[in-house]
């Protein structure tokens, strides 16, 4: 048997059109799996930013929040001593403190506001209903410190557990206000 030069042609254009084809598959093949490698570290990547946002973000709360408690019993020990002032000139100093622990409780409520804010486009839902509960507490003429330092605790131990979370929290609803209890 006698191969012609133009049978020799075509079994090497075959030849070589099936490496083509054979390159093209491994080449989509190639490039399908560095796609998915490329997705699993973007979506690792934004995982970690997510987490490290958190991480600033509640402690910013947390922050603000024991910011407002220190304003809140500052303002509370001048109130009383406020009520037990006998000279003129006690009363004025106590009044001027009065009035400049007042601003710094007006101030560190904006400010809490603000770091409520922030939260409640990252946090998952438990949180920050757990944030506007103890925000709204502290919030009150009134403060409870030891009820607040429980309600704070249980909002640093919701916090951890959720940055220890390794899956994406689920996106949630906006927060409905809640009207004040009579």
């Amino acid at each position: 048997m006698h191969i012609t030069g133009n049978e020799l042609a075509m079994v090497s254009a075959g030849v070589a059109a099936i490496a083509v084809a054979a390159s093209v598959w491994n080449n989509k093949s190639t490039n399908a799996n560095a796609l998915a490698i490329a997705r699993e570290e973007r979506t690792s990547q934004q995982q970690n930013e997510l987490t490290a946002l958190k991480r600033t973000v509640y402690a910013k709360c947390i922050a603000t929040a024991h910011k407002l408690v220190l304003a809140q019993v500052d303002l509370g020990v001048i109130r009383q001593e406020r009520g037990q002032a006998k000279s003129p000139e006690d009363r004025r100093l106590l009044e001027e403190q009065w009035r400049a622990a007042d601003r710094a409780v007006d101030s560190t409520v904006v400010e809490a506001g603000n770091a409520e804010a922030e939260l409640l486009l990252i946090a998952p839902e438990s949180i920050w209903r757990a944030v506007t509960a103890v925000y709204r507490d502290m919030g009150k003429t009134e403060v409870d410190v030891d009820a607040t330092a429980d309600a704070l605790l249980k909002l640093r131990y919701l916090m951890r557990d959720d940055l220890n979370s390794s899956s994406p929290p689920a996106p949630s609803a906006p927060p409905q206000p809640e009207e004040p209890a009579s």
